[in-house]
């Protein structure tokens, strides 16, 4: 979301100013478009909302402050269009785009340098690669493909947010106020061709934007239902919220006669509509941006009408001073904000008050000085006027204010010279390695060897384990990280679906694709689940090079939970795929008569029937029906448990962090679904085994054993950790007889 704010001094009702004032250089002359309080005022209640939302996670629908946003920009910018053409005849882009450079870059550039130099210091190296990357997406107005493109979930990521991700409202905007100009030239010229009057051009303007709107809020239905995540971020569904502020400014001077007595029930009518849905609307609904952005959108534009021609009275929550100081500064504060609470949370915990205190602290501080020494000063200089527009404006006043004018521009002009300047180095510091946290001395720092170094494959399980338990011990006692091998950012910078190829896609590829040994092996191990069943392919295919006995065929499918209860995904295609990957892989392994099925699923996440959260009940509920067809058809049917989730080390791995700060505890859900796993076992003859009883110690799990990460996000186990297990996984199914033992 970016915050649009016109000069103070300009008018933000399209229609022409009839007032006059007296200037001490001449005779009487059209005055300058005074602001409009309410406006200011919306923007006050957007960017507040926004904050909360993202700081205090309250209330639900403070997102949509972004929407409020939506409806000024294409007011305001149609309106500015409309103006222009109106008085001279024409639109230039050049003076538009240069209002938009001197509006948008300095705030804009400013923050993401900041953001750049903390994610250097405070970042581990993968993370702050990838702040790097948004970084230039932010800056060419692409924020919102980018997030898009890499399968972001607004609403539920699992993974380390980008302290840049709110840029993508400011790209959506742009990319409209690239097209939007062009198109109503385009319109204009056409219709001056056709010997057509002012009235005629606005009616084509309009018929053209409520075809486009109606045409962008089709396809946001559409893409709301079908793939929420990206509808979130795409600019073709979030159009049509622009275009009804378009649609209003157009229609400025019809709405202007609205009679004053029906101008505050409006407006007030507008304040309950967006208070309503900063309250109701839920990201856990779904239908988002349509229909459920309609709330807003409908709601600011009733605001904006009421005070279109004529104030509307007695709508003090918006037309005070304060709010109308906020307003002014909204967009320094919706910049400032995301990176500074991403930030705080690396360096103090998100439970505590000073952390809301040190961030709200900061982004008023940082707000207040950025947009009264760069946003502010920026906007109102000279810099890329035309040399005879900076001329006159140097004429015009005393000489200590032409003398501030001109170092106003200058001092614009060197400091987006030194931001870009700093940009460039630090985008040639980030091709370079980002030094690791130092190791200190402490409990545990000693680096020990991995457990498939230092234990000899025919080693007893029970041995094996012991040796994870001691490793476990060792590093949950760790005061400092130890040299890894493969280090975290290697991980957290790796393509952890390098060894499963596309085989747990939507679109999965042939049999022969998906499986790993000797065709002939006499041993055939089927596994099936979703992503972290996946994410122990490496655990089987090193078992397969242990044991050329064995072959392994994988099912798994990332997103789908092997149950007969569908589970929600922000990607609905995963949803729809689901079902018939099931079946499908039910059919194969009755087929195939494999010589044991791996289940590994995910203990989380929300049923498709209810929107909820699935109970203990219904989730084993889910898994015996699945599973029951298999029971016949393979001799072993064998659980095993998905790593105890945790923090994400790409959040919590940082030079500034301890191993105890990516440590987790086993959850009470995920000790009561692997409890009705071993049960569902013993029930159907089959096999239970749970990690957690040789990774962790005493319910604490640490990020890596030995000198291996053993997570690579919040819930996957890293394939170099997941490749160590080989042999202990062995052992445990050759104990359990579901495997036999290794020829000699």
């Amino acid at each position: 979301m970016r915050i649009v704010a016109e000069p103070r001094t300009q008018e933000t009702d399209p229609r022409p100013a009839r007032t006059k004032e007296r200037s001490s250089h001449g005779p009487a002359k059209a005055a300058k478009r005074p602001l409009r309080p309410d406006i200011q005022g919306l923007r006050m209640i957007a960017v507040l909302a926004v904050i909360a939302d993202h700081l205090f996670h309250w209330p639900s629908g403070g997102f949509v402050g972004v929407d409020v946003f939506f409806v000024l920009s294409g007011f305001l910018i149609t309106g500015l269009l409309i103006r222009e053409h109106d008085k001279t005849g024409s639109i230039s882009f050049t003076s538009f785009y240069r209002r938009r450079v001197k509006r948008i870059m300095p705030a804009a550039l400013l923050v993401v340098t900041a953001t750049l130099v903390a994610a250097y210091f405070l970042f581990n190296k993968a993370r702050f690669l990838h702040t790097v990357e948004d970084g230039v997406w932010a800056i060419f107005f692409g924020a919102n493909w980018n997030f898009a493109f890499a399968g972001t979930d607004y609403f539920g990521a699992t993974s380390a947010v980008s302290p840049l991700q709110h840029y993508w409202s400011l790209a959506v905007e742009e990319q409209f106020y690239f097209v939007w100009p062009w198109l109503m030239l385009l319109i204009y010229v056409l219709v001056a061709r056709a010997r057509g009057g002012r009235a005629h051009a606005r009616a084509i303007v309009l018929g053209t934007i409520l075809v486009l709107t109606a045409a962008s809020f089709a396809w946001s239905l559409w893409e709301s239902a079908t793939n929420p995540a990206w509808a979130y971020f795409s600019t073709f569904a979030r159009a049509w919220e622009l275009g009804v502020g378009a649609v209003i400014a157009v229609l400025a001077p019809t709405l202007g006669r609205l009679p004053g007595w029906a101008r505050t029930p409006l407006a007030w009518l507008g304040l309950i509509g967006i208070a309503v849905s900063v309250f109701i609307v839920s990201s856990e609904a779904g239908g988002f941006p349509a229909p459920w952005a309609s709330l807003p959108v409908l709601a600011t534009a009733a605001v904006v009408i009421s005070g279109i021609g004529a104030p509307a009275r007695f709508v003090w929550p918006i037309s005070n001073p304060v709010s109308n100081y906020i307003g002014d500064i909204s967009y320094s504060l919706y910049l400032w904000h995301w990176p500074i609470i991403v930030f705080t949370a690396v360096v103090l915990p998100r439970e505590e008050p000073l952390y809301f205190v040190v961030v709200l602290a900061l982004t008023l501080i940082l707000s207040i000085s950025s947009y009264h020494l760069v946003e502010d000063p920026v906007r109102r200089s000279s810099l890329f006027e035309p040399r005879t527009a900076r001329r006159k404006r140097s004429r015009r006043g005393p000489r200590w204010l032409r003398a501030l004018r001109e170092s106003e521009t200058l001092a614009g002009g060197l400091g987006l010279a030194a931001v870009a300047a700093i940009v460039v180095v630090l985008t040639v510091m980030s091709l370079q390695s980002v030094a690791p946290p130092p190791v200190t001395a402490g409990a545990g720092a000693a680096v020990r060897p991995s457990p498939t170094a230092s234990v000899d494959s025919a080693a007893s399980s029970a041995d094996l384990t012991d040796t994870f338990r001691q490793q476990a011990q060792e590093a949950l006692a760790a005061q400092s990280w130890p040299e890894l091998s493969p280090s975290i950012d290697d991980v957290l910078a790796s393509n952890p679906g390098e060894i499963e190829s596309s085989c747990d896609g939507v679109n999965r590829p042939s049999v022969d694709q998906c499986s790993w040994g000797d065709p002939q092996a006499p041993i055939h191990l089927v596994l099936v689940g979703d992503s972290t069943s996946s994410a122990y392919l490496p655990t089987f295919a090193s078992l397969v090079q242990l044991r050329p006995d064995v072959r392994i065929t994988m099912w798994a499918m990332n997103g789908c939970r092997f149950s007969s209860n569908l589970y929600d995904n922000a990607n609905k295609q995963i949803v729809s795929a689901c079902a018939d990957r099931i079946a499908a892989a039910q059919a194969f392994i009755s087929e195939a008569a494999p010589t044991a099925v791996i289940v590994t699923n995910n203990y989380g996440g929300d049923l498709v029937s209810t929107g909820k959260s699935a109970t203990d009940e219904e989730w084993l509920g889910g898994l015996e029906s699945a599973v029951q067809p298999l029971v016949g058809k393979t001799p072993h049917v064998v659980f095993l448990a998905s790593p105890p989730g945790g923090p994400d080390p790409a959040e919590c791995y940082t030079p500034v962090s301890s191993p105890a700060d990516c440590a987790t505890e086993v959850s009470k859900t995920r000790q009561t679904r692997v409890s009705g796993e071993s049960s569902l076992a013993a029930k159907i003859g089959g096999v239970s085994i749970d990690p957690a009883d040789f990774l962790c110690d005493e319910g604490k799990c640490p990020e890596f054993l030995g000198t291996l990460p053993v997570r690579r996000d919040a819930n996957h186990l890293s394939a170099a950790f997941a490749s160590s297990l080989a042999p202990v996984v062995s052992e445990i199914l050759v104990s359990s007889e579901v495997l036999p033992a290794p020829a000699s």
